[in-house]
Formats: C-alpha cells, structure tokens, sequence
C-alpha cells in the first residue's frame, strides 16, 4: 500500500494547481506546513493561502494512516472514495468556496456509527459485510459540512468496556505508549485523533467512552447531554445513556466538529472565550477526587489554581452520584439540585483515578471517573489535558453542566486550555516530513505578493523582470518535492528575479540619464534660443529709436 500512495500522490501532486506540502520518500522529504501541529481553522488558511489542496490534505492523512495505524490497531476499514470526493471538494472550492470550517477535511468515525458505503462492524469480522445503506444523522451533519469520512475507528467489540479496546481487529494501543491501554470503548477514535490520523474523531459515549479514552490520550473530548444528538444509526448498548460524541486536539475544534454534528443547530464556538471562566462558580467533587492517587491530585490541584487565575470561585462539594443502573431522568434532577443548592454552575474531577493503566492492568479494572455524573444524568461532560504525570502520559480534567448548556461546559474548557498553555503531542507518531527549506518559503512568500511593477515610461523594457518572476513562482506547481536540489534551484529562481529586478532598474536608471542629458541639452538651446530673440527685440528696439533720430539730423542738415 506504501508503494501505491506514494505513486497516487507524486501524480495527485504532478497535476495540482498549487504546491503540495511534502515530498516523495525517494528524495529528500521536506513539508512547508506540518499538519500534525494544525487544528481545523490552520488547515484551512492554508488551502487558502496556496499551500495545500482538500485533495494534498486527503493524500497527507492517508500517508499517516498508513505509516500509524497498524501499529496502533486504531482502524477497521479505510474509504475508497476518499480521494476522489477531496477533488470534488477542490471543485467546489474553486467555484463557489467552502461551506464550513470542516469542508474537505478527513472524518475518522467509530465502528458502531453508520456510516453509507462503509461496513458496520461493531468490532466483529463477521459483520464486516454489513455495509450501512444511510448514514447516521450525526454523519450526515458532518458531511453537510463538507467532512469527508476517510475511515471507520476500532473499538471495544459492541462498546462493552471502558477500560480498553479490544475486538476482533485487536487490541488498540495507546497514543503514547503501546505497552498502556487506549481506554475505550473510543479508543480508536481518541488515539486517531491524538495520533494526527484526522482532525475530526468521532465516538460513543455509554458511560465514559469518549471521556476517558480522550483523557487518556491526551485529547479533547464530549459527551453531549443525552438527546442532543440523534442516536439514529448507532448501535445500541443502553439506549438510556448512548450518545455520539467527539473528540479532536483542541477544544475550539471539538466544538466545531459538535456543530456540524448537531446540524449547525447552535454554533458552539460563538461563546468560546479567555474569559469565560470569571465570575464562575465551580464545584470540585471532592468525594471523586478523593478516589484519585497523590500524583493524579496535584496535577488536578495545578489545575484548580489555573481556574482561580481565570476568575472562578471553586466551591468544594460532595455531591451524591450515580451508577450504572440508575434512571437518568432520576439522577438528573437530583444533579441540577445539588447545583442549585451550592450556587454551582459546573463541576469538575480529574476524569481518571490514577495513571494511564498497562493492557494487563485494564483488563484487571478501571480506574475512570467517568460514568458516576454525566452518563447518569445525561448531562454534558468535556474532558481536556490538564498535565501529564512521571511516565508522560497525559491526564484530563472533566468539566460537567446542565443539560443542554453544552456551550458553557465548552467555553470554561477553552478558557482553561487556553490559560494552562499545555502542549500533549505523542512522540510514537511524528511528522513524516521533515520542514522545507527557506528558500522555498522565501518562492512561497513571493507568490503571495505582486510582481515589481514596471516604471512608467519603460514598459517596453519589463519582460525580463516579468519571465524571471513567472519562472520563480512556476517552480511552485511542479515536482520541486521531488528535486534532490530544491533548497538550491529556489534560491537560484529567487536571486535570478532579484537580478532581473536590479538590471531593469539599471537600465531604466541609465536610460533616465541620457533622458536627461538631453533634457538639459534642450534646454540650453532654448535658453540660447531665448537669448537671440532677447537680443533681436532689444536691436530692433534701438532700430525703432534711432531712425526717427537720424531722420531729424537729414531734415536739419538740409536746411
């Protein structure tokens, strides 16, 4: 498959309108922008400003797919049309532009969510015939968005544990640490997401399958409050509790990706503000943290202490929680009231106990926090990296609201990400390229401004200053990846423009002075010019002045 996508993109690239961002693995490989260290609005300047095409995005995440995902075993299937539907949404751009932020970006989708075209496998190889005729209406908010789903996320075979994912596609790794657990029953999905396999992940969520994987993972991840989105083609474990979910690397993108989802219903990014936590009260549940290890307890204490610079009170609580088996309408009124008496408008717990756990350590119990508040009421919950612990493996902090304020659960998150400046990148699934040379980003930048503009007067002179630019920026729509000299045959483009700029003013230069050289020449013949007429007038005046004198002198001389 290597072989294949490789050839695929040296002819995806070959015919492009605009430079691709990366290079073919025979030559020295080198990318002007790194997706891995994108989020959804980066990628989409950089369609903008010329540096990658929906069809180059595509052929990107496909080559971290393949280099990533075997050994992960994060994906079940990956879509074939993929690409072809990346250079449809080339064509729409071109035409008409996008339709969203999300517009011809890859959607990776967990296994047990419909998806048309695609099998729904529930982590079974025996279902893998079961090909969806529709999507779910979760997908199909996010195609409307112009998302276009590139592959279907293994999972916990039926969504069973939370603990781990394990199905018959095997065991999914962690993001950082293949000897650790991805949590689940969304592990695949968290770890694509961590692993820069797409930047839109999406999951289920029956009692802590979005949270805790995406905690675990070092990512963001909701769970909406229950029936915010439709349940409408995923496969049910307990339909009381079941919801899709999200996951992604920031929280900004989660709450886009939840938009599409929820069919730009409410956009929830419009409240997303470093300002949302002030004036806040936030209660800390103590009787969750209190299940929690020392280490896992000073990274959330860290954590309070950034709330607090943030503007929030934090109010300590114990509040009575839920379980597995309790009505979610019950527990629901009983968690608003609780809200109520404190004067609470959120709460927060770190969303796992202890440290990641080791595969052999999940399948012996669960150290979540995830399933005794938002599952049991239905109520949104938002985990995001707050720290990571002695191995470097991260840890995330829950944030839980009132059902349907969704929003407010998001924006006190973003304000917290935002504050705490954390950056949580696996090092197990680097850039597959390395950055591109300066003089490349030197052609880049000379694309993106005017030509030097010919002088008046001098237009005729201009066509090498014209050639030599077309050429610089025309390196730009060809195979310059694939030149072992590229770094050179860019500086060489770049210096021959600036030659060219430099003749031209030269010439223009030495053109204006013989202008002016004879300018002046001119101008001393029509001074000289002047002083003859001046000198003419003055002769013909002493002419005039005279004769009537000599005229006089006859006419007495005669008498």
């Amino acid at each position: 498959m290597k072989r294949i996508l490789s050839t695929l993109l040296a002819l995806v690239l070959l015919a492009a309108l605009c430079p691709t961002a990366y290079a073919q693995t025979e030559a020295p490989s080198f990318a002007v922008v790194d997706i891995t260290e994108m989020d959804i609005p980066a990628l989409q300047q950089a369609v903008d400003d010329g540096y990658l095409t929906y069809e180059q995005i595509m052929v990107l995440y496909l080559e971290r797919i393949e280099a990533y995902a075997d050994m992960y075993h994060c994906l079940i299937s990956v879509s074939k049309t993929a690409l072809e539907e990346a250079r449809e949404c080339d064509r729409i751009y071109r035409e008409s532009g996008r339709t969203s932020l999300l517009f011809g970006l890859p959607a990776i989708i967990k296994d047990n969510i419909n998806v048309a075209g695609m099998a729904t496998t529930n982590g079974h190889k025996y279902l893998a015939g079961n090909i969806a005729r529709t999507d779910a209406p979760v997908v199909t908010g996010l195609k409307k968005a112009g998302a276009i789903i590139v592959a279907k996320a293994n999972m916990d075979t039926d969504a069973n544990h939370a603990q781990y994912s394990i199905s018959d596609y095997g065991r999914v790794n962690n993001a950082f640490d293949l000897n650790r657990t991805s949590y689940g029953s969304s592990g695949g999905s968290a770890v694509a997401a961590a692993a820069s396999l797409a930047p839109i992940c999406v999951g289920t969520d029956t009692n802590a399958s979005v949270r805790v994987p995406s905690s675990g993972n070092g990512v963001v991840g909701i769970r909406p409050t229950k029936g915010l989105l439709s349940a409408t083609g995923i496969s049910p474990l307990m339909v009381t509790r079941d919801t899709a979910g999200c996951m992604a690397k920031s929280v900004s993108d989660t709450a886009l990706i939840l938009s599409a989802m929820d069919n730009f219903e409410k956009d929830y990014t419009a409240t997303l503000s470093t300002e949302a936590l002030s004036g806040l009260r936030i209660g800390v549940v103590t009787n969750l943290v209190g299940r929690c290890s020392s280490e896992i307890r000073e990274i959330f204490n860290n954590a309070l202490s950034v709330l607090e610079e943030q503007g929030a009170t934090i109010v300590r609580v114990s509040l009575p929680l839920g379980s597995i088996n309790n009505v979610v309408s019950t527990y629901r009124s009983t968690f608003v009231a609780a809200l109520n008496r404190n004067d609470l408008d959120l709460v927060v717990y770190p969303t796992v106990c202890s440290g990641v756990l080791t595969h052999s350590a999940a399948v012996a119990g669960s150290n979540s926090n995830g399933y005794f508040i938002s599952p049991s009421g239905g109520v949104p919950g938002v985990t995001v990296p707050m720290g990571t612990d002695k191995n470097g493996m991260p840890s995330g902090l829950e944030f839980v609201g009132r059902p349907y304020d969704d929003a407010l659960a998001l924006a006190a998150a973003y304000d917290f990400e935002q504050a705490l400046v954390l950056t949580v990148r696996t090092t197990l699934a680097p850039s597959l390229y390395d950055g591109a040379p300066e003089s490349i980003h030197e052609l880049f930048a000379l694309r993106s401004t005017s030509p030097y503009q010919p002088i008046i007067g001098f237009e005729e002179n201009y066509e090498s200053v014209a050639g030599a630019y077309e050429e610089a920026v025309g390196y730009l729509s060809t195979a310059y990846y694939s030149d072992a000299d590229a770094e050179q045959q860019a500086r060489t483009l770049l210096d021959n423009y600036a030659s060219a700029v430099i003749d031209y003013e030269k010439g223009c230069q030495s053109q204006q002075l013989i202008i002016d050289a004879l300018a002046q020449r001119v101008a001393a013949m029509a001074r000289r010019q002047q002083q003859l007429v001046l000198l003419a007038a003055i002769a013909g005046a002493v002419v005039l002045v005279m004769i009537p004198r000599l005229l006089l002198t006859r006419r007495r001389s005669a008498r």
